[in-house]
């Protein structure tokens, strides 16, 4: 390898050592924390409904999501039903997430109610033998009306 090979290598290594870098988020691992708000079990207590809120930093809004799985499983595993964040504050919050509520209005029916200006981005109308009904509503209800 002559002079000129060796130099172009020699600053390539660099390039790639900052891009790898960077590309693993300057520091590797998850820059997110999930904050437990609620765990509700339904009725029959065959289902848990969590209610979390995601922060990934002051630069993004956080998320308000709800998942439903089974009374003992691993959290992690529940099935997403239900993402929603604050429009950059354009919605009611609370604890930095979309403010809502959500009950188990009888075994494997869960009614979720949240601010109206959320800006939803995941919204299951069923999950793990469940229906869920959602309503918007900044005058939060715990009961659907009928």
């Amino acid at each position: 390898m002559h002079s000129g090979a060796i130099m172009i290598a020699r600053m390539k290594l660099p390039t790639l050592l900052i891009a790898i870098f960077c590309l693993s988020g300057c520091g590797g691992g998850d820059p997110c924390s999930n904050t437990l708000v609620e765990k509700l079990l339904d009725p029959a207590g065959t289902r848990v409904a969590y209610h979390y809120i995601r922060d990934c930093g002051a630069t993004r809004d956080h998320a308000t999501s709800i998942t439903i799985g089974a009374p003992g499983e691993d959290a992690a595993k529940a099935d997403v039903i239900f993402t929603a964040d604050s429009r950059h504050g354009a919605a009611l919050t609370e604890g930095g997430g979309v403010r809502l509520r959500m009950t188990w209005t009888q075994p494997g029916m869960l009614f979720v109610s949240h601010a109206e200006k959320a800006r939803i981005f995941r919204q299951e109308s069923q999950a793990r033998g469940a229906r869920i009904t959602y309503r918007a509503s900044d005058g939060l209800v715990a009961e659907p009306i009928p």
